[in-house]
This record gives C-alpha cells, sequence and structure tokens, in this order.
C-alpha cells in the first residue's frame, strides 16, 4: 500500500512540473508576442 503511494506521489509530481514548465513556456510566448506588438506600433 505504501509503495502504490510512492509512485502516485512521484507521477503527480512528474505531471505538476510538466504542466509547470508548459505553463512558463506560454507565459514566455505571451510575452513575446506582447512584445512584438509594442515594437510594431
Amino acid at each position: 500500500m505504501p509503495y502504490k503511494g510512492i509512485w502516485a506521489t512521484k507521477a503527480a509530481s512528474y505531471i505538476f512540473s510538466i504542466r509547470e514548465k508548459n505553463l512558463l513556456l506560454g507565459l514566455a510566448r505571451l510575452g513575446n508576442k506582447i512584445g512584438a506588438s509594442l515594437c510594431g506600433i
């Protein structure tokens, strides 16, 4: 039972880190778009 819990925790933290990276990439792209539009004006 504890063994399964450890794997579930590892999987959850792994998925969370992937989602966090995707979120950061999304924010960076959004920042680039805003910067580009500001420079274009």
